[in-house]
């Protein structure tokens, strides 16, 4: 059906006969009356699976096509319902011609925290009318069957009508025949039983099954809240020990949540819908649970004599009534159900709109004069200006982000799906050949993260990896060309591993080009200084910028003025009468390329932290493979180092490897307890590039990308 879609991931055509993931084909905009899953779709629309884990599609035009998608784990109802929520919330900035800031100032915590934090109407009610319940469940109502059974004669109470007939037609049921007749060994009896299965038992079975359900997911999204709260605490030291990136965090915090007693409104809140919880599981081994069949359904609540008379089932039949009331026994339609994913497919592309543009800000890139307008038309286009040098942001109609600076250029996909890419190699290597062109684009999926498992995170962990190494390294010909990073309206952290992949995509080139080369047509017959080194013909790098004894650049322009003016006087005729003037430009035309290549080095030493101080650059070697800077303002040490382990074929390695080390990094590598994992990642968030760790011998490493092992020894005078 080529024509029909466009791939999120390549933003083309698609290549494949069936998407890999759930979300990942939109309807083009060139077509019109298309059905997906016998729905009217709108331009746009993604390509979804039924309650079937199926898709089917039609359009005018186009063949009727139906297959299965990849079966992956649901997506929390958590996530799903928060996005729905961002979708309906944040929808209103693109019809408020908004502008790139105010992008960057929306939330991107899910709508309505405090709300998820307070005790509701509906659960002060459960607290007072659940003992009812129990009552209920604990000695429920019921009737009496009569039934006829084979009992016994010792066991036998009455005796059926049908008895005698059965005992003459069934010799099995005989002990022995006598000479007064038969003597029965089993007997057909009338045994009384008591019936649960009753319909108000079915209404108080499925209620206990539905106050399970919507409990399990208030403590599921309180347990996000209270995750947030953990992440955003600056106060203890524990959950951060770099102040930047707790104030980073405890300000995204404060933006949701204005009231500072939250912690002890979200603890006391869960501690009653724990106990609530608990006694609703209980109920599971009552009797009336047990004796009702769990594929008895009900499909409303209609009013019964025992309903109406019997105190105890008048409260199971109120707070049934309470809980239809709130909302929460609407099934939805195949209809309703398509539309509510279209939307929630529409809040994970706003939700990743908003990380995005709060991750560019905290790297200092801002619009540019010309890039202060609304952002309007189907795809905005705005230029960003900052530490990581000039970027360009394009947003698609679609959902998807083309951020491009330098030589980088990163297409961003969100996808409401828990697939994580990364650890399915089939599918990377389909993404990889198959969907993404071959043109240098590195794509990056963001999707949900899966849900947590006790046990599966341990303390301090993140509760999502966003390790950036070794698939993020850019610019690496054999690398990969597509990562997948999980990101949720439940985590505050979203924003810092956003923040850290574009820092380590797009400051990292910037590192590379290190040193800037300038042109010299006439260069300086001799010079002393070592902050300038030759390349090649007329081709020279700035490795630092001139210390007060060194030759500077005006010293060499003059000495190149002078140098040019005796070549040209040498010559004599008109060339000697034009020597001043030549000599004059030469000197111009050299100074005006050293100015250039300081600007460019300036780039180099403008902090990538505090984004204001501007350090100075020291060379570590004489070929400008290596280099330090430190920040006066804020310590910061940033730079590139020389890999000097070996990759696995057994050759040097030799690659650059950015790195940032901020204040306290020593501190942390001194520290003699077991480091979690990701400790870099929860400590220093996004300021950080290259991972550090600790060798026996307490000696700093950094982890090298392109060999993938902790081979990169660094002094102590790179993080001091």
């Amino acid at each position: 059906m080529a024509g029909l879609w466009t791939d999120l991931l390549s933003g083309k055509a698609p290549t494949g006969p069936v998407p890999l993931f759930s979300g990942q084909w939109a309807v083009a905009g060139s077509v019109s009356s298309v059905r997906i899953n016998g729905v009217d779709a709108l331009n746009g629309d993604r390509l979804v699976a039924d309650r079937r884990q199926r898709w089917s599609a039609e359009a005018s035009g186009f063949p009727h096509e139906e297959q299965d998608l990849p079966k992956v784990r649901p997506v929390p109802a958590e996530d799903f319902d928060a996005l729905v929520r961002m979708e309906e919330s944040l929808g209103e900035l693109p019809k408020l011609d908004a502008t790139w800031s105010d992008w960057a100032d929306a939330s991107p915590l899910a709508p309505r925290i405090e709300d998820e934090i307070r005790i509701r109407a509906f659960d002060e009610f459960l607290e007072e009318r659940l003992l009812f319940l129990e009552a209920v469940c604990r000695s429920p109502r019921n009737h009496l069957r009569i039934d006829a059974d084979l009992q016994p004669v010792s066991r036998a109470r009455r005796i059926a009508k049908q008895a005698v007939a059965r005992l003459a037609s069934h010799r099995e049921d005989w002990e022995r025949p006598t000479v007064l007749g038969v003597r029965p060994k089993r007997v057909l009896c009338l045994v009384p039983e008591e019936e649960v299965d009753l319909y108000e038992n079915r209404v108080a079975a499925r209620l206990v099954d539905h106050l399970r359900s919507y409990l399990a997911n208030r403590l599921l999204r309180l347990g996000g809240v209270l995750r947030m709260i953990a992440e955003s605490d600056h106060s203890d030291n524990t959950s951060g020990a770099y102040w930047r990136q707790r104030q980073r965090l405890f300000s995204i915090w404060g933006e949701a949540i204005k009231d500072e007693s939250a912690t002890r409104i979200a603890s006391a809140t869960q501690r009653r819908l724990e106990a609530l919880y608990l006694r609703v599981l209980a109920l599971l081994d009552s009797v009336l649970y047990e004796s009702v069949p769990r594929s008895a359904q009900i499909t409303g609540l209609r009013f019964t004599n025992i309903f109406l008379n019997d105190p105890n089932y008048r409260q199971v039949a109120a707070i049934h009534r309470e809980w239809a009331k709130a909302g929460h026994d609407k099934v939805l339609g195949e209809q309703e159900r398509f539309r509510r994913e279209q939307r929630a497919c529409r809040g994970m592309a706003l939700f990743a709109r908003v990380v995005v543009a709060r991750a560019l800000r905290q790297l200092g890139l801002a619009p540019t004069r010309d890039s202060m307008m609304p952002l309007t038309g189907a795809r905005p286009k705005i230029q960003l200006d900052g530490v990581c040098g000039t970027a360009s942001v394009q947003l698609e109609e679609e959902g998807a982000i083309l951020i491009a600076a330098g030589s980088s250029r990163i297409r961003i996909v969100p996808l409401v799906t828990t697939n994580e890419l990364a650890g399915e190699v089939g599918q990377t290597q389909a993404v990889e050949t198959d969907i993404i062109p071959s043109d240098g684009e590195h794509v990056l999926l963001l999707h949900l993260p899966s849900p947590i498992r006790s046990g599966d995170a341990s303390e301090g962990d993140l509760p999502f990896p966003c390790t950036l190494l070794p698939a993020w390294a850019p610019n690496e010909p054999d690398g990969l060309r597509a990562s997948a990073l999980p990101i949720s309206p439940w985590s505050i952290l979203s924003v810092e591993c956003v923040a850290r992949f574009l820092r380590w995509n797009l400051y990292t080139t910037l590192l590379a080009q290190y040193p800037p080369e300038v042109g010299l047509d006439n260069p300086p017959p001799y010079t002393q200084s070592r902050w300038l080194a030759a390349t090649g013909t007329n081709r020279w790098k700035i490795l630092r910028r001139p210390h007060p004894q060194e030759d500077n650049p005006e010293s060499l322009t003059m000495r190149v003025a002078a140098a040019e003016y005796k070549r040209l006087t040498s010559q004599g005729g008109k060339i000697a009468q034009r020597a001043r003037l030549d000599a004059d430009a030469a000197a111009d035309e050299m100074r005006s390329a050293l100015e250039q290549g300081f600007e460019a080095l300036a780039k180099f030493e403008l902090c990538p932290v505090c984004g204001e101080a501007h350090g100075v650059l020291v060379p570590l070697d004489n070929e400008g493979k290596s280099f330090r800077v430190l920040c006066q303002s804020c310590d910061a040490t940033w730079g590139c180092v020389a890999c000097g382990g070996r990759k696995s074929s057994g050759e040097a390695c030799g690659a650059r490897v950015p790195f940032i080390a901020v204040q306290g990094f020593e501190e942390w590598l001194k520290t003699k307890v077991a480091l979690p994992r990701d400790w870099a990642e929860v400590r220093f968030g996004a300021d950080l590039l290259a991972i550090p760790h600790r060798d026996p011998s307490g000696k700093p490493r950094w982890l090298c990308s392109a060999c993938a092992v902790t081979s990169v020894t660094t002094s102590t005078t790179l993080i001091s």
